[in-house]
């Protein structure tokens, strides 16, 4: 027969169960930190000159110019490019902001959906892992991936929240998430 936790485990757990949410944004503060400083210190590359130009334009002349094949890609992405140019300037940072934004909305999405299943410190791993692949580098780039994952993964945790009880709340937020999705990539 397994032996009980002992208290001072069972307090630190239920401290963590309490405190966890918290950690989990001071954790993505961080990555906030680190993504800004690396997004803003290199230069834009090929593809995100394409985010770049794009964005600065007009809605009317951005759906000219993406249904002439200039970028196969839905104009949402654009839009909030442009957004952040307006809020920002239209320096690095702000035009790979809405991607990093995207990697900070799917790392703590995908901590939410797993911490009441699995506990706090296997969510907070979770969390962090995408950036220590190839993901950080997709978060720090003017293109629309990380921003498309970000959004799936509200989708998800939407559609847990529907099946689990906030359902009038949950479809609305699945419709929505969905749809952002798939206007920011195909």
């Amino acid at each position: 027969m397994p032996e009980s936790p002992t208290p001072a485990f069972t307090g630190l757990s239920q401290r963590l169960d309490r405190f966890g949410p918290t950690i989990a944004q001071a954790i993505l503060g961080l990555y906030l930190v680190r993504a800004g400083f690396e997004a803003a210190s290199k230069p834009l590359w090929f593809d995100e000159h394409f985010t770049f130009y794009l964005a600065r334009l007009g809605f009317s002349d951005l759906w000219r110019a993406l249904l002439s094949a200039a970028d196969a890609l839905p104009p949402l992405g654009y839009v909030l490019t442009r957004g952040a140019h307006t809020l920002f300037g239209t320096g690095e940072l702000a035009t790979r902001l809405p991607s990093t934004l995207g990697m900070a909305l799917f790392s703590y999405c995908l901590f939410l959906f797993l911490k009441p299943r699995v506990g706090v410190l296997p969510s907070l791993a979770a969390m962090i892992f995408p950036w220590l692949t190839w993901g950080f580098e997709y978060s720090i780039d003017a293109r629309p991936y990380s921003l498309m994952t970000g959004l799936s993964a509200a989708a998800l945790l939407s559609w847990r929240e529907a099946v689990e009880g906030k359902r009038p709340w949950g479809l609305a937020a699945l419709t929505i998430s969905l749809a952002a999705a798939i206007s920011v990539h195909y």
